[in-house]
């Protein structure tokens, strides 16, 4: 059973002025060492499809209350296909909500980035 659908698409320009604007703070606390490592290639690209999945996850959980971007984790399989990876508090949420499994989907080009988020019972 769905629980929540969550989308959210950023715009690669305003999202790099944010970057260069708070730099290496806003950095530290919305992604994760494993979100950044696998981001040096196409960082701002990467970087902004990984911070739409973590809104695009708040949209579609509806919980905002002492939720952490670092504890949305986006990771990629061998294979590639992207996955979500709880911690903290939105884990907590989740095991108390009974999800059983969140879906994304992750695509970006050199203006724009978007996810799209599942979330089942």
């Amino acid at each position: 059973m769905i629980e929540g659908i969550g989308l959210k698409v950023v715009d690669i320009g305003e999202f790099k002025q944010l970057f260069m604007k708070q730099g290496d703070e806003f950095i530290r606390t919305v992604f994760t060492f494993k979100e950044m490592e696998y981001c040096k290639k196409r960082p701002i690209q990467s970087l902004a499809a990984r911070f739409a999945v973590k809104v695009a996850w708040a949209k579609a959980s509806g919980f905002r209350e002492s939720l952490n971007w670092i504890d949305v984790e986006t990771i990629n399989h061998i294979s590639g296909k992207p996955y979500i990876c709880l911690h903290g508090n939105a884990l907590l949420w989740a095991n108390s909500c009974k999800l059983k499994e969140s879906s994304v989907s992750i695509t970006h080009s050199k203006t724009v980035a978007m996810a799209l988020v599942i979330l089942q019972k």
